[in-house]
């Protein structure tokens, strides 16, 4: 959800008459940027970021991936998993993702044979 909000967000970017636009989304979940390179892959919250992908190529932007190891004290990775945390236990918040993909459903239905 936070790489299609934050695509959402380049989207809707003022930028001074031309200026370069490339987007860099950094994210530390190895399992989104595979999945993402996996045309096979059709879970419905990948098939969002890669419509949101599209949207802003459709813009000229260049979107770029960068994988980044997780706990090793880059500041922006820190904050996104501390902002991550309190969505996800805020009783208050709103549900904006509630899909589990059916292959986690297949997987499980055949550990409980």
């Amino acid at each position: 959800m936070a790489i299609l909000r934050a695509l959402e967000q380049i989207q809707n970017l003022q930028l001074a008459e031309g200026a370069e636009k490339i987007a860099v989304v950094n994210t530390d979940s190895k399992v989104t940027v595979d999945t993402l390179q996996n045309r096979n892959k059709h879970y419905i919250l990948i098939e969002n970021i890669r419509k949101g992908i599209k949207r802003l190529e459709d813009l000229r932007w260049s979107v770029v991936f960068n994988w980044l190891k997780a706990h090793v004290g880059i500041e922006g990775n820190k904050m996104a998993d501390r902002l991550a945390k309190k969505a996800a236990t805020d009783d208050k918040g709103e549900i904006v993702y509630d899909k589990i993909p059916r292959e986690t459903i297949v997987a499980e239905g055949k550990g409980t044979g």
